[in-house]
């Protein structure tokens, strides 16, 4: 339950593949790609755009954050293999294309040297966590070193010596500048996971605590649609189930016996009730309250939840009785703007509730608007003068 509770959270938090995989492009993927491209628009500036070069360089720079945001997306990371597929695709296209002169130029080895630094430097931190932030650090300053690095290979094929580059001081302050952003950038992405790390997890917690109040199916449907939460006419199936003799027994029982009879009570009531997909269910001392929206499997969720409910109590020595009944409520928010809570309120859900309270132990009572659709013709039929109703209640006994 832990697990899909954080599953949940993390998939609300997280971006659509789309947005993963345009993220990654802009922030890793096309950096060398769009280098190269700029120093081999530089060098034959009117024909490159005629030449497949280019869009080779952005197409695999797309395939390759299509990889890592998919793998990304269902939680199994491949970032050796994923980094490797740009340099790869465009290499065997372009080797295709323009035979072993392709390997002649220096800007293509730099494109795989740049895949596998990557390749193994994001491994390390998905095999080794601890150490994320250090190497997130240096991945930013090798990122930041691409220009410089391409710079030096332009020179080199407009005559300058790669090996003098920077024997020239503006090339010198250039290569400073950048690797010093590039590690003031890598502080600031150590930071924004540091932040993004800390927002999951007060979102799980917000969330846990919504469902605690409000039960997952609520909330599960809230953070979807808000205005599921806003109060609006229904019609639903409303479950009372209480535990007969409760106060005489706790009074002789340590209270640690009495929350641990409570807690299995609880936990097998709400396994029973969620099966057959309650809305809400809610505990109150002894009491179970749960309220479905398909009436059809109403009468069997109760008669199969107090069954399931009294074995449990059976080894404590108690038994429990049931009502339900199905009819028109006002459910929704109600309270204050400082405090509220998700409410059903109406004649429906107090007919259940008294019909709970007329119950034999180990017997469900439901109304006629139950037993009808349920097609239960076996039940038998008692009257019963419920407290607050002018006239008698006809309730049928399972």
């Amino acid at each position: 339950m832990k697990q899909q509770l954080h599953s949940s959270v993390d998939r609300l938090l997280s971006p659509t593949l789309q947005t993963r995989i345009v993220q990654d492009f802009l922030t890793h993927s096309c950096h060398v790609p769009i280098a190269i491209l700029i120093l081999e628009l530089l060098l034959s500036p009117g024909s490159y755009f005629f030449k497949p070069d280019g869009f080779l360089l952005i197409i695999s720079a797309l395939l390759q954050s299509l990889y890592l945001s998919r793998h990304e997306a269902i939680d199994n990371p491949s970032p050796f293999i994923g980094n490797l597929i740009g340099p790869l695709a465009y290499s065997v296209v372009e080797f295709t294309l323009e035979g072993p002169e392709f390997f002649e130029q220096s800007q293509h080895w730099a494109y795989t040297y740049y895949g596998l630094t990557f390749a193994g430097l994001q491994s390390l931190r998905h095999r080794f966590p601890g150490f994320s932030n250090p190497v997130i650090l240096f991945e930013s300053v090798i990122r930041a070193s691409i220009p410089v690095v391409m710079y030096a290979l332009f020179e080199q094929r407009t005559g300058a010596h790669f090996l003098v580059f920077f024997d020239d001081q503006a090339h010198l302050f250039l290569t400073i500048v950048l690797v010093l952003l590039g590690g003031l950038l890598g502080f600031a992405q150590i930071s924004l996971l540091a932040y993004q790390s800390a927002l999951k997890s007060l979102a799980r917690k917000l969330h846990q605590f919504s469902t605690w109040g409000l039960g997952s199916n609520l909330v599960r449907g809230a953070l979807h649609n808000p205005k599921d939460l806003e109060q609006s006419r229904k019609t639903r199936a409303v479950f009372f189930m209480d535990v007969r003799g409760f106060t005489a027994w706790s009074e002789l029982r340590q209270p640690e016996t009495v929350v641990e009879m409570l807690q299995s009570y609880y936990a097998e009531a709400e396994k029973l009730l969620m099966n057959f997909g309650a809305i809400r269910i809610k505990f109150t001392a002894d009491e179970v309250m749960a309220v479905f929206a398909a009436e059809a499997d109403s009468f069997h969720a109760a008669r199969d939840t107090l069954q399931g409910s009294n074995l449990i109590l059976d080894e404590y020595g108690l038994t429990a009785g049931a009502g339900l009944h199905i009819g028109p409520v006002i459910e929704g928010m109600l309270g204050t703007d400082d405090l509220k809570a998700y409410e059903v309120i109406g004649d429906t859900v107090n007919t259940a509730s008294r019909a709970c309270s007329e119950a034999a132990p180990g017997i469900l009572l439901c109304t006629f608007e139950v037993a009808r659709p349920a097609n239960t013709q076996s039940l038998k039929t008692i009257e019963v003068n419920v407290k607050g109703k002018k006239l008698p209640v006809h309730l049928w006994a399972s």
